[in-house]
């Protein structure tokens, strides 16, 4: 979604080309959404061809426990080896000669393949802008320190090695782009500290506000919601934590009828055996999310990892759905506790959270109310639109990107 509004954003201000290179094998690579096709004046996209492999995709098929050893002996992060060089070649190729006024790369992934890009210009583009969305050797480190004990020795050192080099990584982008973008003020201060203000800048995750709002229910609530990429690890342990440890609590708090909806992208066995021990339903790779919002009562987002800022908070409030977040899950957005949302971080703390809206519909109001406001004014499209254009010191003039 990030991605997605900052092309509508950037198609405001500049004539956008778009160059895509996808981990996926060439024949598989997906056709273009035609929003894409319209937000941009050229794309260019490559797949990985046959007989290409990535490095990652050679560590990966090492066997036993050789791939932990191997990331660690990779000279940078593995978030950077998904692309053949072969992959990287050819799509800098089908931009060769080219001018362009400015360079925007979404996440560090894409950093060494727009470098590539670049070298094969008429010019390197006298604007560059890396897009970070969050600081991955942050939320690496912290997935390492949450998961200490379950990860094993050597996965946990393999783990905070590859926080290691994420970290040496941004700092050396910082040296090639004028700047760092992330999308929260907090995550810019960290970043900050380590490449100087003058180099860092912040773009807020945004939403588009739905068409049409179905008012919530008054009176009891009973059905509690959690969106989100189910195989994406911050996720997978926010649903471990609900099912496992905040549902119970809950379910001792609350008589009534409770539903609980587990609602996103490729989820594993291991999620689904959660679920069904929890009495929790799973609905996996739907078409929209909007129908699942509408029939929610409350929204909940128990992060305890990871980084950058929750699209899925957004959401809520987008559609008018009160939320219980983690201090973690909402971290970088610029909510009040007890105005925007209501936050707990232990399961007890979180079940009376949940509990304390599940049984006011005033309470739920209230919260609503606030929230709505604050996503129109500071994250919904034209609010990005307006940052995109800060970012780039451009008018409302056209220009070639």
């Amino acid at each position: 979604m990030r991605f997605g509004m900052s092309i509508e954003a950037l198609n405001q201000q500049f004539d956008v080309t778009l160059a895509l290179a996808l981990a996926v094998p060439g024949h598989a690579v997906p056709s273009i959404p035609e929003f894409f096709r319209r937000a941009c004046r050229q794309i260019v996209v490559e797949g990985i061809g046959p007989g290409e492999r990535s490095q990652r995709q050679r560590i990966e098929s090492l066997p036993g426990t050789l791939p932990l050893f191997a990331r660690m002996l990779v000279p940078g992060p593995m978030e950077c080896t998904d692309y053949p060089d072969a992959l990287i070649r050819r799509l800098a190729v089908g931009l060769e000669g080219q001018r362009f006024d400015a360079l925007h790369v979404f996440r560090l992934r894409a950093a060494p393949v727009a470098r590539a890009i670049a070298a094969r210009l008429a010019d390197i583009p006298p604007v560059r802008l890396l897009d970070l969305d969050d600081i991955e050797s942050r939320a690496t480190r912290r997935h390492a320190e949450l998961h200490r004990g379950s990860l094993g020795r050597l996965a946990y050192l393999g783990t905070r090695v590859e926080a290691a080099k994420l970290a040496l990584s941004e700092r050396r982008m910082a040296r090639w782009f004028q700047r760092l973008l992330v999308c929260s003020e907090t995550d810019r201060q960290v970043l900050a500290a380590r490449v100087g203000n003058a180099r860092t800048g912040v773009l807020p995750n945004g939403i588009r506000m739905p068409e049409r709002v179905v008012p919530a229910r008054e009176g009891l609530g009973g059905t509690v919601l959690f969106v989100g990429s189910l195989d994406y690890p911050p996720n997978i342990d926010a649903v471990e934590f609900l099912l496992r440890d905040v549902v119970p609590a809950l379910r001792r708090r609350w008589s009534l009828p409770l539903a609980i909806r587990i609602v996103g992208r490729r989820p594993g066995a291991q999620l689904y055996r959660w679920a069904q021990d929890a009495g929790a339903e799973v609905l996996a790779d739907v078409p929209s999310v909007s129908e699942h919002y509408a029939d929610a009562d409350i929204v909940v987002a128990p992060i305890r990892t990871g980084g950058g800022t929750r699209i899925k908070i957004l959401e809520a409030f987008a559609h008018e759905r009160p939320v219980v977040s983690t201090t973690i899950g909402a971290e970088g957005l610029e909510v009040e506790p007890d105005q925007d949302l209501l936050i707990a971080d232990d399961p007890d703390a979180f079940a009376n959270a949940c509990a304390t809206l599940l049984t006011s519909t005033d309470h739920r109001r209230r919260l609503v109310a606030h929230a709505k406001n604050r996503v129109q004014e500071t994250y919904s499209l034209e609010a990005i639109a307006l940052r995109v254009g800060d970012l780039y010191g451009q008018g409302s003039g056209s220009a070639s990107g």
